[in-house]
């Protein structure tokens, strides 16, 4: 596997999570964090961290930053961003913005206009527009979504998410509810699988921690050729109170 090709399935682990069905998005509710990860293949290793913080105007603002190290060297650092607003408990999208510096250089930005029933995507130097969707999410901000529908007690979520300009339906099913030791401690953690079509190789599971709001504190990807890509929760705030390191299983 090429560095380039770790550093966007890292990308997609942590901020593929997408759009519930409407009996799944009602009643969001947010607390601010800020969590940090490693992502492993082999030699290469990727620093991860996740924030969601209230801005002045009282929307929302879900960033995302991951640095692409070998041998010590960051050689690629993407930055995601996610502008949403809480309108009666439900999320609804303003601005996802990607920026990826170093290795793969790209941009793409999707601007969500709802009073004019547009979705303004742009990805380079390239711009199109596509038809507004009631309750569509970019494929940062879904991942909140996702969280609280496991939250309530879903045990299976149908999915759809804008990504790179398309709509995509994913389907996920909760396995089961165990301890699960981390870095920073035993958590009991709900355990799922991304159900994907028939034939298909690829196998993604992760584990979300009530505890910490439902957050994602490990994630694994099995290729179709074998491959295995790690995500791991090092550490972090919720609420401004820092993650404790030898927390247990509650």
């Amino acid at each position: 596997m090429s560095c380039y090709r770790f550093l966007v399935l890292v990308l997609w682990l942590v901020s593929s999570k997408s759009l519930a069905q409407p009996d799944a998005v009602a009643m969001v509710t947010l607390t601010p964090f800020t969590l940090t990860y490693n992502a492993t293949y082999n030699k290469l290793n990727a620093n991860v961290t996740r924030t969601l913080s209230q801005q002045a105007d009282a929307s929302w603002l879900l960033g995302t930053e991951i640095q692409l190290k070998l041998l010590n060297r960051t050689v690629s650092t993407i930055s995601e961003s996610s502008l949403f607003s809480l309108n009666n408990g439900q999320l609804q999208s303003q601005l996802y913005q990607y920026q990826q510096s170093g290795l793969g250089k790209r941009s793409r930005s999707a601007e969500f206009n709802k009073a004019s029933q547009q979705i303004r995507y742009q990805q380079n130097e390239q711009q199109r527009t596509l038809p507004y969707v009631d309750n569509i999410y970019d494929s940062l901000n879904s991942q909140l979504v996702l969280s609280q529908a496991f939250s309530r007690g879903e045990t299976s979520v149908s999915l759809q998410v804008m990504e790179r300009g398309n709509i995509r339906e994913q389907r996920y099913r909760v396995l089961d509810q165990d301890p699960l030791q981390t870095s920073i401690g035993l958590l009991q953690a709900i355990h799922i699988r991304r159900e994907r079509d028939p034939g298909s190789d690829r196998q993604t599971e992760f584990w979300l921690a009530p505890a910490y709001g439902y957050a994602i504190i490990k994630l694994k990807q099995v290729e179709a050729d074998g491959d295995r890509i790690m995500l791991e929760i090092t550490g972090g705030t919720l609420n401004g109170k820092p993650l404790p390191s030898n927390a247990t299983a509650k």
